[in-house]
């Protein structure tokens, strides 16, 4: 789905392995709400990494990514994983994580940052929009506000969005709902359109605007875990 992932995810593979579980346990940590994962680092602990999974995904299956979680590890960052649950208020449940999780592994509340992937970094966006004083820093990845945007947010927020350009499940330009009928629209432009053109020119326009920025995409992330320390 995506051709571009978190920066730190294209880092070399490194030889720390994650285990799902509450650190030493091998089962989730339960607090009010819900259950998260966690995994910690050999030595001294930098900061927290708190992720939060995608549709159909779980706390265990985000701590057993052997692509970030290894790097984020090896440079001294604890890994949370939330397990996701429908009908909860997310905020208050995240809030909890992080008390929990301080108090539990003694962590520094202050140097926990909040990302999550598709439905999990829309979760993310929401939450740095609803209370942007949570966490430290947001890094949504693949996934943002829903229509109706929000009109406006709380506060301003250190917040880094990644995206994939060949993402066909949440485009990175949007889609239009799909309606049932003859009038259907299509979720992309037709290859015989009057509408290609513009739609063609703008998606080069996009891809010219964010060539740089693709390069310097891990000196970016790089800065948002020196913020925590």
């Amino acid at each position: 789905m995506l051709k571009y992932v978190l920066p730190w995810a294209l880092l070399a593979a490194s030889t720390v392995t994650a285990h799902a579980g509450c650190a030493a346990d091998p089962d989730a940590c339960k607090i009010e709400g819900g259950t998260y994962n966690i995994t910690l680092p050999d030595g001294e602990i930098q900061g927290s990494i708190v992720f939060l999974h995608g549709f159909g995904g779980s706390g265990m299956g985000t701590l057993n990514n052997k692509v970030w979680v290894p790097v984020a590890l090896e440079r001294g960052y604890a890994v949370i994983a939330p397990d996701g649950m429908p009908q909860r208020d997310e905020v208050a449940f995240l809030t909890d994580v992080c008390d929990d999780a301080a108090a539990r592994f003694d962590l520094d509340a202050d140097k926990m940052m909040l990302g999550g992937f598709s439905i999990g970094g829309s979760m993310t966006s929401y939450l740095a929009c609803a209370a942007p004083d949570t966490f430290h820093a947001y890094v949504p990845v693949a996934g943002s506000f829903w229509r109706p945007h929000p009109t406006t947010c709380e506060g301003p927020v250190r917040l880094l969005h990644t995206h994939g350009w060949t993402d066909t499940t949440v485009p990175l330009e949007g889609a239009r709902r799909a309606r049932r009928g003859p009038e259907r629209p299509e979720r992309a432009c037709p290859r015989r359109c009057v509408q290609c053109d513009e739609h063609l020119a703008r998606r080069e326009r996009l891809f010219a605007s964010a060539r740089g920025q693709i390069r310097d995409q891990r000196r970016l992330y790089a800065s948002f875990l020196g913020a925590l320390r």
